[in-house]
């Protein structure tokens, strides 16, 4: 950030943990854990312990599925769009209001959650981030291929593959 004054960058979060979405009490117990839990002075200490706390670092704190259509259209075109939603309703909306409108060519999509599954869920009601990936990828015809660097998932936007 400190070479990039001009930039904006938003973090969306619940800054609270995750929304109980009753379909699958197992899951919903899980995820209830406070280790899922970031509050917004935490976040906010940890970046300004490194220097990346400023005017152009904006928070919009709530569940995605309500704060990113209300958000709109960013006022630029994104670099990078990293996703750390876990599950399907949550990443699924990120990618309806961001991919196609504003990741722009060469663009980075990184998915924290694309491999997660939920450990001792192994067959979870819920759909997770990684069916939302897919279903969105498939629909577009995407082809450029999904790799894993540094225990993340993500791929560069080319009009090569989608």
């Amino acid at each position: 950030q400190r070479d990039h004054a001009s930039r904006k960058f938003y973090m969306f979060d619940s800054f609270e943990g995750f929304q109980r979405y009753g379909k699958d009490k197992r899951l919903d117990s899980f995820l209830a854990a406070d280790i899922f839990k970031a509050p917004l002075a935490a976040v906010k200490s940890a970046l300004a312990m490194y220097g990346l706390l400023g005017p152009s670092v904006h928070f919009v704190q709530g569940f995605f599925e309500n704060t990113v259509p209300a958000f709109g259209k960013p006022p630029r075109p994104i670099s990078v769009l990293r996703m750390d939603g876990d599950l399907y309703s949550s990443t699924k909306v990120v990618l309806e209001h961001f991919y196609d409108s504003v990741v722009h060519e060469g663009g980075h999509v990184i998915v924290d959650d694309y491999g997660w599954r939920a450990q001792g869920h192994r067959r979870a009601f819920t759909k997770l981030c990684h069916h939302a990936v897919d279903e969105m990828r498939a629909s577009r015809g995407i082809t450029c291929p999904i790799t894993r660097r540094f225990a993340v998932y993500g791929w560069e936007r080319s009009s090569a593959c989608g």
